[in-house]
């Protein structure tokens, strides 16, 4: 079990406030703090409405040149928000929220070891930036270097014990170790701030049904499902629960509804498939399992990447 939020909480720690960065131009504060509302909203077509016709007046504002990246980034028009940090990059070349964001564009691209240069040069620059030490540990999760990220991490959660983010992700560090029971002292660091914090959530009851607590797994599902009915996720994470307890009727739902959620879901197909046959369905839970592996199939031929999130 890896870094299952890794996409969520890197796209959370990209957040930055304009205050911190170090060459700005406060000459917008009203549009800075419009962009920073939309952006925080996940508005971001229209942050980038606003940053455009903004840049051709002042094409050199780190605060907008920053807004426009990262709105980009969550776009996942990933060259142009590249071509943005560089730009901020190469006009203040000492910019640390620059390297980290564009850090962050390398991580979306699978080029981990330039997103570790740029987390890296952040920190040479500012030692300690928690968000690139955060990033950095990530990082090295998932470049399969569980103890280095552990390291990483627990010194950003020394430099701000309330970083959501950096606790999650230790946990998970934790759990690709096979230290469970750590992992799950450390999600609730992070569910003692927000008791409603998804990738905390989702992880803490991966790691509970490691540990063969499936009862206690199921009510954090229960509590992810009451605050999104229509998470796939959480449908999907929930019916492998019921089905380690052999509750396998109660599992076949969860993973009829994951399927109703996203038809192609080859996952759900296998797995509703295997209920149908404990519960004495043969037929049809061999047909299920069959197209669960012929649309297997079909998405590796077709290049589909099927991330799952908060699952094991």
């Amino acid at each position: 079990m890896g870094l299952h939020e890794k996409a969520a909480l890197f796209a959370r720690v990209a957040v930055q406030e304009y205050s911190r960065l170090e060459n700005s131009e406060r000459k917008e504060p009203e549009d800075l703090s419009r962009l920073e509302t939309l952006y925080r909203c996940g508005k971001h077509t229209e942050v980038l409405a606003l940053c455009d016709p903004l840049l051709e007046e002042n094409p050199s504002s780190a605060g907008l040149l920053n807004y426009r990246g990262l709105s980009l980034l969550r776009l996942k028009r990933l060259e142009e928000s590249r071509a943005c940090f560089l730009l901020l990059i190469k006009q203040s070349p000492n910019q640390v929220v620059a390297y980290n964001n564009l850090g962050l564009v390398y991580r979306e691209l699978d080029e981990n070891v330039k997103a570790k240069t740029c987390f890296e040069t952040a920190l040479r620059l500012s030692p300690g930036y928690v968000d690139a030490l955060v990033n950095l540990g990530g990082n090295l999760a998932d470049s399969a270097e569980p103890t280095a990220a552990r390291e990483i991490l627990m010194k950003a959660v020394g430099l701000d014990p309330s970083n959501l983010t950096g606790w999650t992700n230790l946990g998970c560090t934790a759990c690709d170790l096979g230290l469970y029971t750590q992992a799950l002292l450390e999600f609730g660091e992070a569910l003692s701030i927000d008791e409603n914090f998804t990738p905390a959530l989702r992880n803490k009851a991966s790691a509970l049904k490691q540990l063969g607590r499936g009862r206690e797994a199921n009510l954090v599902y229960e509590q992810l499902l009451e605050a999104d009915p229509k998470s796939k996720t959480d449908h999907y994470g929930y019916g492998l629960s019921l089905l380690g307890q052999g509750r396998y009727r109660e599992a076949s739902e969860s993973f009829s509804i994951c399927r109703s959620l996203g038809p192609l879901d080859f996952d759900a197909r296998g797995m509703q498939g295997r209920c149908f046959v404990q519960m004495g369905r043969i037929g049809e839970g061999l047909e299920l399992q069959a197209e669960g592996f012929g649309l297997a199939r079909f998405s590796i031929v077709r290049g589909f990447s099927v991330r799952r999130k908060g699952t094991s």
